[in-house]
């Protein structure tokens, strides 16, 4: 099993979904998981969805997810055949 870390970034997409998690399998950048903050997203706002992923060809095909825990878990399985633990605070990268 990976080491699997987790760090909330903030990423410009010119919308208000600025808030993001990366995520790190064995201290290598596998994906990042963004919340849909914007009001444009309807009734999935407030969902998290897998905003890029690297590795195995992972898409998520524009599947959202209810928390961000639930799109880390997603990723890390496909990618890095772990899963995280994101029940806690994530801490934010410095």
């Amino acid at each position: 099993m990976s080491s699997m870390s987790a760090f909330k970034v903030r990423i410009n997409t010119h919308t208000a979904d600025t808030s993001a998690i990366i995520l790190l399998a064995d201290g290598v950048l596998i994906g990042v998981v963004s919340e849909l903050l914007d009001e444009c997203h309807g009734p999935e706002r407030g969902k998290w969805v897998i905003e890029t992923a690297f590795g195995n060809d992972v898409q998520s095909h524009g599947t959202t997810f209810p928390s961000a825990s639930d799109a880390a878990n997603w990723l890390s399985a496909r990618v890095a055949g772990g899963m995280f633990k994101l029940d806690g605070e994530v801490p934010e990268l410095r």
